[in-house]
């Protein structure tokens, strides 16, 4: 993802003041968020999308920057390889108004793949679908 992009993505979810179908907000300003192999598994089990993290939707979606970005890249990365089947996630780092964003790209898996859940998890209980709005 490219700085352009996600300035524009930035301006779509202030106008609209919602998180978009294919895309998730995450602030992760206290560390790696619980639960994100949910997202993970949520967009790899539909259409592919986004995660923003460094970002609060509570506040108007502005850019709060994340704690420590090469640990949570590496969480993220790490956390890709622990899902069934593997994912292979872009992850790009910005400065957005002065702080560290992080933009994570989740390709969606074929159908014949899916679904995409935790390894440590039943397939069924542990893959997720991203919430139509």
């Amino acid at each position: 993802m490219t700085s352009a992009e996600l300035t524009e993505i930035l301006a779509q979810l202030r106008r609209y003041g919602c998180e978009l179908d294919d895309l998730e907000v995450k602030t992760a300003k206290g560390g790696t968020p619980k639960n994100l192999h949910r997202d993970l598994s949520a967009l790899a089990n539909t259409h592919g999308g986004i995660l923003l993290l460094g970002l609060d939707e509570r506040r108007g979606f502005k850019a709060v920057g994340v704690g420590d970005v090469q640990r949570l890249q590496e969480d993220i990365a790490s956390l890709a390889r622990q899902m069934d089947p593997v994912l292979d996630p872009s992850i790009s780092h910005h400065v957005v108004e002065g702080v560290s964003v992080l933009a994570v790209e989740i390709n969606a898996l074929p159908p014949t793949s899916r679904p995409c859940h935790l390894r440590s998890e039943d397939a069924f209980t542990g893959s997720y679908v991203a919430p139509s709005t």
